[in-house]
């Protein structure tokens, strides 16, 4: 459903806040799950928020510089924190920033989807420095098809050099990606 309604020409001709208050309209939210959302693109959150995706979220690069007083407030009691192919563009300095950020870092849970071109070992040690076991789960998922050969080409270089098989994965033109699960030692999966 969601390929057809952005696939439809209709939303063509829309523009971003007409789209995202057609996407308001379209879907209800869970009531009983707050999402919020954090992006270095400010049309990003902009647009998940008018869209009624995401309660609240902010437009920062940790990357570069510690959380605002306004992100810190907001994600203080964050319980769970997903990412679904932004680690490798965002790394685990980041996450480091969040962590510090969290007031019980020690009771998270991440689901964090890894493209195979990145090595996610950093972010494994980082985690556990907070208590926090993480297992991969499952087999790979597909995130997108490669924009051009070279981009393919790249891709297949990178997951080879990290000692993984592209065979009926990124050679069949696909990124993909690695779930890992991160949770409490004390909690079960």
């Amino acid at each position: 459903r969601t390929l057809a309604w952005y696939g439809d020409p209709a939303t063509d001709e829309l523009t971003p806040d007409q789209l995202a208050a057609l996407d308001a309209r379209r879907r209800r939210r869970n009531t009983d799950v707050t999402v919020l959302g954090l992006d270095a693109s400010v049309p990003a959150i902009r647009y998940a928020t008018r869209a009624g995706l995401i309660a609240d979220g902010w437009a920062e690069n940790l990357e570069d510089a510690e959380p605002s007083t306004a992100l810190a407030g907001g994600i203080a009691d964050v319980g769970m924190i997903i990412s679904t192919g932004g680690f490798g563009y965002v790394t685990h300095r980041t996450f480091a920033r969040l962590l510090r950020t969290i007031r019980a870092p020690e009771d998270l849970w991440l689901v964090i989807f890894v493209l195979r071109v990145f090595d996610y070992t950093d972010m494994i040690t980082l985690l556990a420095d907070y208590g926090l076991v993480t297992e991969r789960i499952g087999d790979t998922f597909r995130q997108r098809r490669f924009a051009t050969a070279d981009e393919r080409a790249a891709a297949i270089h990178d997951v080879r050099a990290r000692g993984l098989d592209p065979t009926g994965k990124e050679s069949d033109g696909w990124y993909h990606a690695e779930c890992f699960l991160s949770r409490p030692a004390t909690a079960n999966r």
